[in-house]
């Protein structure tokens, strides 16, 4: 609707402010922003098959000592039990099934991953700190590294880096709460119905 004070065709200034706030976050919402020279990733470190992984500390809701892990009969190997975080069950998934690596030190402590409506457990053998990486000196994973999932998402110095927002949407690791004709808890791919 035109306003009386403004020749048809014509915005008022809060109008056309409205319009070019708005198509500018329309914009903005379409592009990804590169990473600038110079960007750094805030990481979790920790050990995991005797080798130094790390994972976004953006994904990373909290890090906490293991006690009272339940374990969960009949579920995929890789799922090491639930914890009782604060009256939320929390499901722990152990990558050093996933990745084929060896299993020889104990896990002692949980890094809880979070995002979009996705909330589990890594268990690791320890903690190593948080580190500030240099984007452009992430080089990519190289090929054999046991990794179907693609959830490594490069290596700087020592470290193994995880891509954080691939394993939280990674439907291999959802349980499915139904059970199979023998009665074990199954895995399930996202749309799938339980098995």
């Amino acid at each position: 609707m035109d306003h009386p004070m403004h020749p048809p065709g014509q915005d008022s200034p809060s109008l056309r402010r409205a319009r070019i706030l708005r198509e500018r976050a329309e914009r903005l919402a379409r592009e990804e922003p590169p990473a600038p020279e110079g960007a750094l990733l805030d990481v979790v470190a920790f050990p995991l098959g005797g080798e130094p992984f790390a994972v976004g500390a953006l994904h990373v809701g909290e890090v906490l000592p293991l006690r009272g892990v339940t374990p969960l009969p009949g579920t995929p190997p890789f799922v090491a039990g639930i914890l009782n975080l604060r009256g939320t069950l929390v499901s722990l998934v152990d990558l050093r099934v996933l990745l084929h690596m060896p299993r020889e030190e104990e896990a002692r402590m949980g890094v809880i991953l979070r995002g979009k409506g996705m909330e589990f457990g890594l268990v690791t053998e320890g903690l190593l700190g948080t580190r500030r990486v240099p984007v452009e000196q992430i080089r990519p994973a190289p090929p054999g590294t046991g990794d179907p999932w693609g959830l490594i998402l490069g290596i700087w110095e020592d470290l193994i880096l995880l891509d954080g927002a691939r394993l939280l949407a990674e439907p291999s690791l959802v349980v499915d709460d139904a059970p199979d004709p023998g009665g074990n808890t199954t895995t399930r791919r996202e749309g799938e119905k339980g098995r």
